[in-house]
């Protein structure tokens, strides 16, 4: 388009959101290849946004590409990367595999917090110019900025929707999958704990799932007894589950009775 302002990252990716949305794929990467004519550079919401236009349309591996394209462009994903990848992988049953990826770029990013404390410095930031309408402010934090102003704040690598996201993944994992996906569904439940996120009901029932499948009949329950009640229907129905799987009669008939006392 042959305008009078130049298009920034703020505008491309709000037009690349859209067609995301709309599940036209192919718009978005014509729009992503036009950031690049016009020397604007993508960045986190930019392939964010390409990652939701192909899981929109079931294309995981192209959404896998996407992500080796930002990882080799030096761009860090969020919370948003990982759970849409997750989401997306999960329809091919490997889901999984974001799991690793995640802790992967959780210990890059341990690793580079690590490199940057001692030369870490304490420049202030300049204060707001004007007000802007509320609906303004949040687009531009929802879609990275205008061109010229600061970078945005990074938003968390893991928050508690997109913990949740991977471990619903990790219960769909096929044969080849299913001992890695327990091992990083452990992972990312001590990182939870350690990192102070708040685990949603879904990643409760999915975790208590996941350990009474590798008969871990304590770790079931430890996640069980944290969860604040009332507990759902579905996380005593697990619990049971992983009791009957464990051969545990004495807690399952202790369990059946509060079931029954409760309802």
């Amino acid at each position: 388009l042959k305008c009078a302002w130049m298009p920034s990252a703020f505008s491309f990716n709000i037009l690349i959101d859209g067609f995301a949305t709309a599940q036209q794929r192919r718009n978005a990467e014509a729009l992503m290849r036009q950031m690049g004519s016009n020397r604007v550079s993508a960045d986190t919401y930019t392939f964010n946004a390409l990652i939701k236009a192909c899981a929109n349309t079931g294309e995981p591996r192209r959404a896998m590409l996407y992500h080796a394209l930002m990882r080799r462009a030096g761009v860090k994903p969020d919370a948003a990367t990982l759970s849409t990848l997750a989401a997306c992988m999960d329809r091919r049953r490997d889901g999984a595999r974001v799991l690793l990826l995640a802790r992967r770029a959780v210990e890059e990013a341990a690793r580079e917090e690590v490199r940057r404390r001692p030369s870490a410095s304490g420049g202030g930031s300049s204060g707001r110019r004007g007000r802007r309408p509320r609906t303004v402010a949040r687009r531009r934090a929802a879609y990275g900025g205008a061109s010229g102003s600061k970078a945005p704040q990074p938003r968390p690598l893991l928050d508690a929707g997109a913990c949740a996201t991977m471990l619903h993944a990790c219960l769909r994992a096929d044969d080849e999958w299913e001992s890695r996906a327990i091992e990083g569904a452990r992972w990312l439940w001590a990182h939870m704990e350690a990192e102070q996120i708040e685990a949603t009901g879904g990643a409760r029932i999915s975790m208590v799932h996941l350990l009474g499948r590798d008969a871990d009949l304590d770790g079931a329950r430890k996640v069980f007894e944290s969860s604040p009640a009332p507990r759902p229907a579905q996380l005593w129905r697990e619990m049971l589950v992983a009791c009957n799987t464990c051969g545990d009669k004495e807690f399952a008939a202790h369990m059946m009775a509060e079931t029954l006392r409760m309802s």
